[in-house]
């Protein structure tokens, strides 16, 4: 087992054995230090340097281990946008049981395919994590009639507070279907020019999403229920850069 490697002009693009990529900048110190790990292909190296978690186990009181380089939350062994959650929370002081309810939310969801490019939506995305365990996203709707419904067919109800859901069975799971049955969440930058008069936020459970189509660079998805949590002022709306919300500071925030 042996890592493979790119190195381009800016960056140095590594996978490891089990398939997972890593990048880093060619002319920072730790990729150049990466290049001598590759080269030496010292596996355990590359990920202590990539995963600094140092302290992760004590933080969390032994619920979040590390053992050569691999987090682990009791034996199963977390994503690569999760581990770098932890260090993230670690470093800015946030509460780290959040973390662990979101793991278990999203063990919960039965569709490995999902759970996978959630990881990448959630990634890219730089989606807060809130102490439920659940996530943020965006939708377009359109008032109808004084109330909030969807854009597509103008009669699901989405005003502030509603619980939206259908029957997981019937939203469309296969990610290389774009536009399908399901109920719609999104990115910020895909939602805010969506078709529609009005943006709301969306919490969300991972254990509900169904499907993340691969050709909208992980920027929507379908899922089977979220609840709206308010309705966004187009004049101050824009992409949460929190890394944790407290879901009662969001139902606070309703006007």
């Amino acid at each position: 087992m042996s890592l493979k490697y790119i190195q381009t002009k800016n960056n140095l693009v590594v996978t490891f054995p089990d398939g997972k990529n890593i990048t880093l900048a060619n002319k920072t110190k730790d990729g150049r230090q990466a290049l001598k790990f590759v080269k030496t292909n010292d596996i355990e190296g590359l990920e202590n340097l990539v995963y600094p978690l140092a302290g992760v186990t004590e933080w969390t009181k032994g619920q979040i281990k590390v053992d050569k380089g691999r987090v682990k939350i009791g034996e199963d062994r977390i994503p690569l946008f999760l581990a770098k959650k932890i260090l993230e929370f670690k470093k800015s002081k946030l509460p780290y049981k959040p973390l662990l309810k979101f793991w278990s939310n999203l063990k919960s969801n039965p569709s490995k395919a999902s759970k996978e490019n959630l990881y990448e939506f959630l990634e890219k995305n730089n989606y807060p994590i809130t102490d439920n365990g659940n996530f943020i996203a965006y939708k377009k709707v359109t008032l109808v009639d004084g109330v909030l419904k969807d854009s597509y067919t103008k009669t699901i109800d989405n005003s502030v507070g509603k619980v939206v859901k259908m029957k997981r069975s019937d939203v469309d799971d296969n990610p290389e279907q774009t536009c399908s049955n399901g109920l719609h969440a999104a990115a910020w930058d895909y939602a805010k020019d969506y078709s529609g008069n009005a943006l709301v936020e969306l919490l969300i459970n991972p254990k509900n999403v169904v499907a993340v189509p691969r050709d909208y660079n992980a920027q929507k998805m379908r899922v089977c229920e979220y609840k709206v949590i308010r309705e966004l002022d187009q004049s101050e709306a824009k992409e949460r850069t929190e890394l944790f919300v407290s879901e009662k500071s969001l139902f606070s925030k309703r006007k």
